[in-house]
């Protein structure tokens, strides 16, 4: 009896080192493969300086983009949502920063990002921004397509435009943050031209 016990103790022992082993295997820290993108402005070409500032309201994106997750299309039809590959922040406001910025960095308007006004009323017009797609293939095409409106003030006009722009994206996923950041330029620029003008 006293042998039985002696062996169950020691069974015991032995179960309990080599579970302290896996817990410790589960607790010990790993590597976070997490890789963080961002939307940039992009050099712009200088424009006419404008007359007028720009009060941008928050820009509708479609659903699929409404997340950290970097979304690209599939084979098929259907959406890939990557674990590891995220935007450091949400698409709409790495896009509104970032048109924001390139709008200015051309000097065609001052920008104010809703809820900022410009202080002065009388020369505010209004820049909505409407996006139907930004979606394309890791390492193959990707477009930007959509529409924008900017509102003179006092509703004196209204400007509409649609866009359709796509570019080349290279292989991985910095390569496909690098392609929307070039699609997002791109849309700044045909939004600076027309702000010059008015």
């Amino acid at each position: 009896m006293k042998l039985l016990r002696t062996a169950l103790a020691a069974s015991a022992l032995a179960f309990a080192a080599s579970l302290s082993g896996c817990i410790s295997d589960l607790l010990a820290p790993s590597t976070d493969p997490t890789v963080f993108h961002i939307i940039s402005p992009v050099p712009m070409q200088k424009a006419a300086a404008g007359k007028l500032d720009a009060n941008l309201l928050p820009i509708q994106l479609p659903q699929y983009m409404s997340r950290a997750q970097i979304v690209s299309a599939g084979s098929g039809g259907a959406l890939e949502i990557s674990e590891f590959d995220r935007w450091a922040e949400l698409p709409d406001s790495g896009i509104e920063r970032a048109v924001a910025v390139n709008i200015e960095s051309s000097a065609a308007a001052s920008v104010f990002v809703y809820p900022a006004v410009s202080p002065n009323p009388e020369k505010a017009c209004s820049l909505k921004i409407f996006v139907y797609e930004c979606l394309g293939e890791i390492g193959g095409k990707v477009r930007l397509q959509g529409k924008w409106q900017i509102d003179l003030p006092g509703g004196a006009k209204s400007v509409v435009k649609n866009f359709n722009f796509e570019v080349s994206s290279k292989d991985g996923y910095a390569g496909y943050a690098s392609a929307v950041n070039e699609l997002v330029g791109r849309l700044s620029a045909q939004i600076s031209a027309e702000l010059s003008r008015l």
